[in-house]
C-alpha cells in the first residue's frame, strides 16, 4: 500500500497522518471533557482506529464501547471484537452489545418479499438490526454523543458531514448525536497508522473484504465480485441468502454469483446521492 498521501510532509514540517492523528486525539480530548462518549465498535478498521485514539487521549475509565451484534456478522468479527475487547482489557461495565430489535434480518427480508435491492432505499434492516439497539444503549446509560468512524472520503454524502450531527429519522425510534472525529482521514491514513502501531485488525480484510459489515448486507458499498468472495469464504452465508431470495433459487452457483453481484453493481454515491 502507497503512503504517499500519509506521510508526505505539510508546510506544518509534519506528515498528514501526524496531523490528522493529532486533530482527532484533540477532539476526543475536548469532547471527553463534559460529555459521555460512545463509541461505536464495529470490528472494522475505522471504528478500531477510533478506539485505540481514544484510549490514547482520554482516561481509560471514561472509553465505553458498543458493538451491534446484527446476528448475521462474519464468524471472524465477532471473534475479532471478542479478542479486541480482552486486547484492550474493557471490563463488562464499558463494553455493550446489542441483538436485534423485534425482527432478525430474514423476517425482514421475507416483509420485502425477499428481493435484496430494497434494503439500498429503505434500509429497514439497518434500524432493527443496529440503530434501535443502539439507541436504546444511549438513552438508558445517558450518553452524550455516539463516536462513529465515519470519513468523508467515503462518498459524496459523506463528505458533506460536520463534526457532530443529529441523528432522528421521522417515525423511528432512534434519537442520538454523533461525533465524527476522523472525518478526514483517508484510507492510506487508516492503514499507515494500524500498520505503524501493530494494531491487530479483523482477519476478513485480508480474505479480500474491503468491509466487514453484516455478512448478507446488501447496501451498496460492495465490491462486485462480494458475491464471490462470499461463495468462496463463508458458503453457509451465501447458501443460506440464495435460500431465502426467491428470483435467484433457480440459478445455478455460477448464474446467481453473477446475477447476486447485480446487487452490488451501484455506488453509495448513486444511492445516497
Amino acid at each position: 500500500m502507497s503512503e504517499s498521501t500519509s506521510k508526505q510532509m505539510t508546510l506544518s514540517g509534519k506528515s498528514l497522518l501526524e496531523e490528522n492523528i493529532e486533530k482527532s486525539k484533540s477532539i476526543l480530548k475536548e469532547f471527553n471533557k463534559n460529555n459521555k462518549l460512545l463509541i461505536g465498535f464495529s470490528g472494522g478498521k475505522d471504528s478500531l482506529l477510533v478506539t485505540d485514539l481514544a484510549l490514547e487521549t482520554i482516561p481509560k475509565s471514561d472509553v465505553y464501547l458498543i458493538f451491534e451484534d446484527t446476528k448475521i456478522e462474519f464468524k471472524e468479527t465477532n471473534e475479532y471484537v471478542d479478542r479486541m475487547v480482552e486486547y484492550y482489557d474493557i471490563d463488562d461495565n464499558h463494553f455493550f452489545r446489542t441483538t436485534p430489535y423485534k425482527k432478525n434480518f430474514w423476517d425482514i427480508l421475507e416483509d420485502r418479499d425477499n428481493v435484496l435491492k430494497w434494503v439500498s432505499k429503505w434500509r429497514d434492516c439497518c434500524y432493527n438490526l443496529k440503530k434501535i439497539p443502539l439507541n436504546e444503549v444511549y438513552q438508558v446509560e445517558d450518553f452524550d454523543y455516539v463516536v462513529a468512524g465515519t470519513r468523508k472520503c467515503e462518498s459524496d454524502q459523506r463528505a458533506k458531514m460536520k463534526l457532530t450531527s443529529h441523528f432522528n429519522p421521522k417515525s423511528q425510534k432512534v434519537n442520538y448525536d454523533i461525533l465524527n472525529p476522523i472525518l478526514e482521514w483517508t484510507d492510506n491514513n487508516v492503514w499507515d497508522y494500524i500498520n505503524d502501531n501493530e494494531i491487530p485488525y479483523n482477519p476478513i480484510y485480508d480474505m479480500g473484504y474491503s468491509r466487514c459489515g453484516c455478512a448478507v448486507c446488501p447496501c451498496p458499498n460492495k465490491a462486485r465480485d462480494y458475491y464471490t468472495k462470499l461463495y468462496e469464504n463463508h458458503p453457509l452465508f451465501y447458501k443460506a441468502i440464495k435460500r431465502r431470495t426467491r428470483n435467484m433459487v433457480d440459478c445455478d452457483a455460477g448464474e446467481w454469483v453473477k446475477a447476486g453481484d447485480e446487487f452490488y453493481r451501484h455506488t453509495w454515491k448513486e444511492v445516497e446521492g
